[in-house]
């Protein structure tokens, strides 16, 4: 069908596409709470007009609810470089005048392998300096690996993350310019150890600092 006719189908059967059902459901969660009421198959029975299953739509939901009460916030976004997956988001937690207290950068990988995808099982931040940015054959030993870091003056990737996720937190990101993907040249000095494309960093932290304001 043409998008005219899938339309005028959708209205000839009572019909509703999966973001209008999905709306519903929103609608439900604030005016009714989060529970949802479904069949032995798990499709919702609770809200009229949806005919699709509770794909953890209400589990999510439920740890919506409880992050807003213990003061968290979240924004993330995804993008694909070649048969890998990065997801990335920031989070933060904001205390009762609505100030932001905290702010963290993270990062999870995952891949397609032989025509399966799998993430991996630690983010950046979990796996620290076993993510050997700095070492890509993997060649050194944990001893070895801080010692060049020190000695090249280089930071891995959550200490980079870190840093430019406390001075955001601190400063805002109003002097936080992009030179294509990386910071630019004129950064300011407490982020200038910063070398990592932070393109998606930037973007996920402007979504969390707009979102809770």
């Amino acid at each position: 069908m043409t998008d005219e006719e899938y339309r005028e189908y959708l209205e000839e059967e009572g019909k509703l596409e999966w973001f209008e059902q999905a709306a519903l459901i929103e609608k439900h969660f604030v005016e009714h709470g989060t529970d949802l009421t479904t069949d032995d198959d798990g499709y919702i029975q609770n809200v009229t007009g949806v005919t699709i299953a509770d794909s953890d739509y209400s589990k999510l939901a439920k740890a919506a609810v409880d992050n807003a009460k213990a003061g968290k916030i979240l924004s993330w976004t995804a993008y694909a470089s070649g048969s890998q997956v990065n997801l990335v988001w920031a989070e933060g937690t904001v205390d009762a005048k609505g100030k932001l207290t905290s702010l963290k950068i993270d990062t999870l990988q995952g891949e397609v392998s032989d025509g399966i995808f799998a993430w991996n099982d630690k983010s950046k931040q979990e796996l620290k300096y076993d993510y050997r940015m700095h070492d890509g054959g993997r060649t050194m030993s944990d001893e070895e690996y801080r010692e060049y870091l020190e000695e090249e003056g280089k930071l891995e990737w959550f200490e980079q993350a870190d840093l430019l996720a406390d001075y955001v937190l601190k400063n805002g990101l109003g002097n936080v310019k992009l030179d294509g993907t990386k910071l630019a040249e004129d950064a300011p000095e407490a982020i200038s150890a910063v070398t990592v494309n932070v393109n998606h960093y930037v973007e996920v932290m402007k979504e969390l600092l707009d979102n809770w304001k």
